[in-house]
């Protein structure tokens, strides 16, 4: 598994090409893991190889099924080629199969806003606005929802929360390949990164600037 996982710290430090050179190298080692199948499919996908990613992420599913996270991920990349009904269906699987786990639940909804279904984007937004009520959803959830939405204001408040939080799907968002979402004027993804990780800082100071006051 070591490959596997330097394969996952490469990639969220943007050595896109050495992940993957690390990820396929564990798939000689261990060919049947679904961990590894997972780390080869992501490997592709960062690098921009979607084709190739859907081709080892489909016989990943087609060995172990059950597997939730690589119809997951298979979702994502379907989507990446405009793949919609492809990528709908396994990101659908796989709400179902991990029990509409919250992320897998708003890359859903990220789906449906990208292929034009607004509404149905809108009611998973509301889903995870009242499940929110009663259970922890990660800020991250909110966050790309309303980047899909073009919620600018919206994403930075949330992406601020998830930096308060620690969330650690941070490391991944900010080397996602985010192509087909566009952020209008200011808000690039890169701004909004910004604005919010300037906010987390503030926070920091004054929190512990009052902490010394006490």
């Amino acid at each position: 598994m070591a490959h596997t996982y330097y394969s996952w710290l490469l990639i969220s430090t943007w050595r896109f090409a050495q992940g993957l050179a690390e990820a396929l190298e564990a798939s000689r080692l261990d060919p049947h893991s679904s961990f590894v199948v997972f780390a080869v499919g992501l490997g592709f996908m960062f690098n921009r190889q979607f084709q190739h990613a859907i081709d080892a992420l489909k016989a990943g599913v087609a060995a172990n099924p059950d597997f939730y996270i690589l119809d997951e991920f298979l979702g994502e990349a379907y989507t990446f080629t405009g793949q919609y009904e492809e990528s709908l269906a396994a990101l659908e699987r796989a709400v179902e199969l991990s029990g509409r786990a919250p992320y897998i639940v708003g890359s859903l909804g990220v789906a449906y806003q990208r292929c034009g279904s607004t509404a149905r984007a809108s009611a998973i937004f509301r889903e995870l606005e009242e499940r929110a009520a009663r259970e922890f959803i990660p800020p991250v959830c909110f966050c790309q929802m309303h980047l899909a939405l073009g919620n600018m204001r919206q994403a930075v408040h949330w992406l601020t929360r998830a930096g308060q939080s620690h969330d650690s799907y941070l490391s991944w968002m900010r080397v996602w390949p985010w192509q087909g979402l566009r952020a209008p004027g200011e808000w690039t993804l890169k701004a909004i990164a910004k604005k919010a990780f300037l906010r987390v800082i503030v926070g920091h100071i004054i929190k512990r600037y009052r902490i010394l006051e006490d």
